[in-house]
């Protein structure tokens, strides 16, 4: 499968990258920190099976994701490091644009560092992606702003989310 033309993603405070197997421990406790997660949209307990919500599981479900072009997830870190949390580009449709979400660690919340990656994240995805799409709960006003800051343009609504799009 083809990969994503995606290169590091540079902010004047952080750095937008490829996971390592060094970043797996901060990225299984984010994705597994049920508070942070709630407007997430997906639950990983339906994909654990027999596995532990270990790092070693998020290793193998991030390669295999990858592998089959499913979606591609970014680690977001400080400049010095610290672990941000992961911005991810996914639901590719037949008109060539996807999706981007974002989450951050609960340590990194109210520091800006969202809205910083998503806009940036947003305007290099669009170099290689005729368009962008976004969601979140009506109930996520944090992310609502953060998706709209980024240029993004709310289309849509339903009982539950807004939905965004940004073209090039």
């Amino acid at each position: 499968s083809k990969r994503l033309a995606l290169s590091t993603v540079f902010t004047d405070r952080l750095v937008v990258d490829e996971f390592s197997s060094s970043d797996m421990s901060s990225y299984a406790a984010l994705a597994t920190d049920e508070e942070r997660n709630r407007y997430w949209g997906y639950d990983y307990k339906l994909d654990l099976g027999t596995d532990e919500p270990n790092a070693a599981h998020f290793e193998k479900v991030l390669t295999e994701d990858e592998g089959r072009g499913v979606c591609y997830c970014r680690k977001i870190s400080t400049k010095e490091g610290a672990f941000v949390g992961e911005a991810v580009i996914y639901n590719f449709r037949l008109d060539g644009s996807a999706e981007l979400g974002l989450r951050i660690t609960a340590a990194m919340a109210d520091n800006g560092y969202g809205r910083e990656t998503y806009k940036a994240v947003a305007d290099a995805a669009l170099s290689f992606l005729p368009k962008l799409h976004a969601r979140c709960f009506k109930e996520n006003a944090p992310s609502r702003k953060m998706i709209l800051a980024a240029g993004f343009k709310q289309v849509r609504e339903d009982d539950k989310m807004f939905y965004f799009v940004r073209e090039k």
